[in-house]
């Protein structure tokens, strides 16, 4: 129980000072978890592009098709992670139609053909309703001396 004479003004300054502190220190590690949030609204800088010089390769798959246009579009971004629905905007802002009914089904199918082939990587894997994070699959090209293929990992 609480009685008027257990603090001095200058004790119920320290406390307040010090609720007030670790009250700030709570909003802010808050703060840094939302930033990493799916969804949060963040600005996020986008990643650096490709440079258009960059000659694409010849083994795409037509740039017409579905799975040409996410394979072009993760080849671009090299360095961004993308979600299905996240693509499917992004195809979708560059003037895509997509020929599926159900085109996220279509950019599944997709997705899981550019991940067999060795060209994207899945990042995250999502669970219920939490999606699968995928990014273009970057080639190891330091020399053998410094890569990590082929040694065991811990």
């Amino acid at each position: 129980m609480f009685t008027p004479d257990m603090f001095t003004p200058d004790q119920l300054k320290q406390v307040r000072a010090k609720m007030e502190e670790e009250h700030r220190r709570d909003i802010e590690a808050l703060e840094r978890v939302a930033r990493f949030l799916p969804g949060s609204p963040r600005p996020v800088p986008d990643p650096p592009e490709r440079p258009a010089s960059t000659p694409e390769p010849s083994s795409f798959a037509p740039a017409d098709s579905t799975l040409g246009m996410m394979e072009r579009l993760l080849w671009r971004y090299p360095s961004r992670t993308w979600t299905i629905q996240q693509l499917k905007s992004e195809m979708e802002k560059q003037g895509y139609t997509f020929k599926a009914q159900q085109p996220i089904a279509s950019m599944g199918v997709a997705i899981k053909k550019l991940s067999d082939r060795g060209k994207v990587t899945v990042v995250m894997r999502g669970s219920g309703r939490v999606p699968n994070v995928y990014q273009w699959k970057v080639v190891d090209t330091r020399s053998e001396e410094f890569s990590l293929e082929g040694e065991e990992q811990p």
